[in-house]
Parts: C-alpha cells; sequence; structure tokens
C-alpha cells in the first residue's frame, strides 16, 4: 500500500502541476533536473507495471535510457506538446527497434493530434 501511495504521489503531484501551470509537457519536461527526470521515469514505469499486473514495454529498458530518449523526443520543438504517456511509449519503441517507417507514421499522428492541445508559456 506504501508503495502505492508513493507511486500516486510521485506521478499526480508532477502531472498536476504541469497541467495547472499551462506549460506544454515538453517545456514541463526540461525544466526539470536530471535527478528528477530519471526519478520520474522510475515511478512511472513501477506504476505501469502496477496498472497492467505485469511487465510493460517500459520494463525492458532503464530509467536512464528512457530519460536520455525523452530528452531527445522532447528536445524537438515539434513534440512539445505531445503527452508524456505517449512520448515514454514512443522512447521505449523507439529504443526496442520498431521500424523507422512505423516509427515516422506514428510520431506525424502524434503531433497532429497534439496541435492545440496546450499553450506553451
Amino acid at each position: 500500500m506504501k508503495k502505492l501511495l508513493l507511486f500516486v504521489l510521485a506521478i499526480v503531484i508532477p502531472v498536476s502541476a504541469s497541467a495547472s501551470s499551462g506549460k506544454a509537457p515538453g517545456t514541463w519536461w526540461k525544466e526539470k533536473s536530471e535527478i528528477s527526470r530519471e526519478s520520474y521515469v522510475n515511478g512511472y514505469k513501477a506504476g505501469a507495471r502496477h496498472q497492467a499486473g505485469h511487465d510493460t514495454p517500459l520494463s525492458k529498458f532503464g530509467a536512464k535510457e528512457l530519460t536520455d530518449g525523452l530528452n531527445n523526443f522532447y528536445s524537438d520543438f515539434r513534440n512539445r506538446n505531445i503527452s508524456f504517456n505517449e512520448a515514454v511509449f514512443y522512447v521505449a519503441d523507439q529504443l526496442a527497434g520498431v521500424p523507422d517507417e512505423k516509427l515516422n507514421a506514428e510520431i506525424l499522428k502524434l503531433r497532429a493530434a497534439a496541435v492545440g492541445a496546450g499553450s506553451d508559456e
């Protein structure tokens, strides 16, 4: 029960802070320290595994790998409004070796869906 509570706090507080600040997910991500980013990814991975009841695609990769991928993902201004959830699974697909054609089609869909989804202050 303690682990679940810690997970909820680790996920809900930063996500609600991002939402209430009106900042795009990518902007919110870039403002965090590297240790905060890795901690957030660790908590997110644990929560995803707990919610699914089994390993998820994120389980295959370390927090550092995913954090590096997310840093790269959000360094592209076109990805700034894409949600963390979509971004982290996209990065996991990249790390898993999903073919570029499939990744390119996916990123175009994510960007189109994110247009107007939020504003960056």
